[in-house]
């Protein structure tokens, strides 16, 4: 038998999507060699995700994209639950800006997304994408992995080989298969038809017509008779709407042009004014992963998780996943390998993203009701305020925190870091472009090098951290807007360590506790022995 040729690379992605687009972009930008093998022949051109929140902008930031994409986006303003006739059940209002240095909400057409992901992908040296080659065998050793794949088209197999394989294939997971992980299923599963319609009119009051509100944002009708969601804005240009299906109706009877007229009549929607660019029939379903990690290959998006899309966050949580994967992934290719790196992300992406899950089913529970005796009591309660909006995300509380003496995660651990404008020098802008981003060392006054250790200093010069604090010193930047003092005091504290992926890994009241939780880091990332830093092309 013929022997197959074996090419390298530092990490493997399957799938090339917009999750597996911004892990490839992310460690690209590292330098690491990076494989990325995508079953079709080019990048998927019709929307699904309609929705990104501050913190993935902040991350569209990290890779120089965000000012760019968000010329084609339209940021949100929030949403209106209607009753059957049109009245408002509850409106949720939404700040403007959000604490990542972005607008709270923005509503997006992905192809544009995956469009600008995709031009920086293209120009990095060190990354190579695969279109048309369908994963088929997965090996994995105590030092590798091993994918082979085959052009979908026909042609001999190929063989890649890498230190580490990220599975983000979607919710027909290839990779998820291959390693046998299992699913818990948290009970929600139901067909909607999804319209999406481009106006001749980009700024045509759709809504004015039938419900004598201009809607900027999404909203949910909750109607028994056709539960349904609208989004104003897909981008700039198009519009979507979601319809449940009822009773015996098929996939079939639903997703045709005529069936999708018909649903858009009751908003004056039609051929003279819309173009339709898309129908689908979906089934949404909430399903998690048992397991995010197997020995060396992690899933991440749709391969670890699906939910229903009620609260726009699918693709939100997705990118988390990538960004919270990757700069552990830097870690451990730059000779870091302790045991527990791969089980943090593991741990803490699967408790974040099950929350995820279980809000939306909450959500979509209250939009799908069918029962009109069910929607009358719905539509009472909300009417009482006894049904609450949705509350913001939760932090982290698993995977790599501070832990107290009792292993316990103390209140401000896991949290969001703020993004503010800040000046250093003659420069101004938004932090992390300014003074940096990575690890972060946040002081609200002192300058806190000369108070560590040497060992705590080495711990620091390991993970590249960025040491600074508020102030007009060199070395220090001025709080253009007052948003650090203002967290400093609302967190209750003098010191903040904040994690790669803008998460806080805790928070220190003086010098002592900090160095306690620069030990307590050390301890958590660097138990084991190193290894060689592997070459980086």
């Amino acid at each position: 038998m013929e022997e197959r040729a074996v090419r390298d690379f530092d990490i493997t992605i399957v799938g090339y999507g917009p999750v597996g687009q911004t892990a490839a972009a992310i460690l690209g930008r590292l330098g690491y060699r990076v494989a990325v093998v995508e079953r079709w022949d080019a990048i998927y051109t019709l929307s699904r995700a309609a929705h990104v929140d501050h913190e993935i902008m902040r991350i569209f930031q990290s890779l120089g994209l965000a000012d760019e994409m968000a010329k084609r986006m339209k940021s949100g303003r929030g949403s209106v639950n209607f009753d059957a006739e049109g009245n408002v059940l509850q409106r949720v209002e939404v700040t403007l800006h959000g604490q990542s240095g972005w607008e709270a909400d923005y509503f997006i057409y992905q192809p544009y997304v995956e469009e600008s992901i995709d031009r920086l992908v293209r120009s990095l040296p060190t990354v190579e994408v695969f279109f048309g080659m369908e994963a088929c065998g997965l090996q994995q050793d105590a030092e590798g992995v091993e994918l082979t794949m085959r052009p979908r088209s026909g042609g001999p197999e190929q063989v890649i080989r890498s230190q580490y394989l990220i599975g983000s294939d979607g919710a027909n997971s290839f990779v998820r298969e291959a390693l046998g992980v299992t699913d818990t299923d948290l009970g929600f599963e139901a067909d909607w038809l999804v319209v999406d319609v481009r106006p001749h009119d980009p700024d045509m009051a759709i809504f004015d017509q039938k419900w004598g509100i201009t809607m900027t944002g999404n909203g949910q009708i909750l109607d028994p008779e056709r539960p349904s969601v609208f989004i104003r804005w897909l981008g700039v240009e198009h519009v979507r709407w979601e319809f449940k299906l009822i009773g015996e109706e098929t996939r079939e009877a639903v997703n045709s042009p005529d069936a999708c007229w018909r649903l858009l009549s009751r908003w004056g929607v039609s051929p003279e004014n819309v173009e339709l660019t898309k129908h689908t029939v979906y089934t949404f379903r909430s399903l998690v992963a048992d397991q995010f990690v197997v020995g060396r290959v992690a899933l991440v998006g749709d391969s670890a998780h699906r939910q229903p899309p009620f609260l726009g966050q699918g693709l939100c949580a997705g990118i988390r996943d990538a960004y919270g994967l990757a700069w552990r992934l830097d870690l451990l290719l730059r000779g870091h390998r302790p045991s527990t790196l791969l089980a943090s992300y593991a741990s803490e992406r699967r408790g974040a993203d099950l929350t995820m899950v279980q809000m939306s089913v909450q959500r979509g529970e209250l939009v799908s009701v069918t029962d009109r005796a069910e929607a009358a009591a719905r539509d009472a309660a909300y009417r009482a305020g006894k049904i609450a909006p949705m509350k913001p995300l939760p932090p982290l509380r698993d995977g790599l925190q501070y832990r107290n003496h009792d292993s316990s995660v103390p209140t401000n651990a896991g949290i969001l870091s703020v993004q503010g404008v800040v000046r250093v020098g003659d420069k101004n802008g938004r932090f992390d472009d300014i003074v940096g981003r990575g690890w972060v060392v946040l002081s609200r006054r002192e300058d806190v090098a000369p108070s560590l250790r040497p060992s705590q200093l080495d711990v620091l010069s390991t993970l590249r951290a960025v040491v600074t604090r508020l102030g007009t010193q060199e070395g220090a930047f001025e709080d253009i807007e007052g948003t650090y003092e203002q967290w400093f005091a609302t967190l209750g504290c003098n010191f903040v360590i904040i994690r790669p992926d803008f998460y806080v890994f805790g928070t220190a009241d003086d010098v002592v506790e900090l160095r306690a939780m620069i030990d307590d880091l050390g301890r958590q990332l660097f138990a084991g022995t190193p290894i060689p830093t592997p070459a980086i092309a």
